[in-house]
């Protein structure tokens, strides 16, 4: 039911098999020499429709298209983690190609990847209604606009107030006064 080989410095290639149907996480954070080529290349043959959690942080060696394919074999996932990975193009094609793709997720992080856009996170962000947790720290090519704007929404999503406050000045003592600056928020 787990699947997890985190920060394995030997793992290169992940075999296909049909008897992972019972697979509901699959971590494979860190293991830097693990190749894209595996997880392509049979793709059908993992029978991963009941994977609800997925873990590729730092993965260095895995690319876009690998995402994109991923991501698209994955319709239950609830909790994504691409931190740290080059993701040029891989949400617009999985999201492109699947009007329902990633419609389960509820957290994602993205922080320090690079090759992301505005647009596209937007969108995601208004395609799944039950993403409440969104991380973009350190995120490339994600502009001030977006960031805040997925921040009020993750904020309004989780149940919180619709002032700045409980993001934004969360690290400042509770004696000081509000900011006065337009607001910027961190997303966790």
């Amino acid at each position: 039911r787990v699947a997890c080989f985190d920060g394995c410095e030997r793992l290169v290639e992940l075999r296909p098999t049909a008897s992972c149907t019972q697979l509901l996480s699959l971590q494979l954070d860190g293991c830097r020499k693990l190749g894209a080529r595996s997880l392509r290349g049979e793709l059908g043959a993992w029978s991963l429709g009941a994977c609800r959690e997925l873990d590729l942080s730092y993965c260095r060696s895995i690319d876009a298209a690998s995402v994109a394919v991923l991501l698209r074999a994955l319709p239950s996932l609830v909790s994504l983690n691409l931190r740290g990975l080059a993701l040029g193009g891989s949400l617009e094609a999985a999201l492109a190609e699947d009007a329902s793709a990633l419609a389960s997720l509820s957290a994602a992080d993205f922080a320090f990847s690079s090759g992301l856009r505005s647009d596209t996170l937007l969108e995601l962000t208004a395609r799944c209604a039950s993403l409440t947790r969104c991380n973009l720290r350190g995120a490339d090519g994600v502009d001030r606009p977006a960031y805040n704007a997925i921040g009020r929404t993750m904020q309004e999503r989780a149940g919180g107030s619709s002032g700045a406050s409980a993001i934004e000045n969360r690290r400042r003592s509770k004696r000081l006064e509000p900011r006065t600056a337009p607001s910027f928020y961190y997303l966790k």
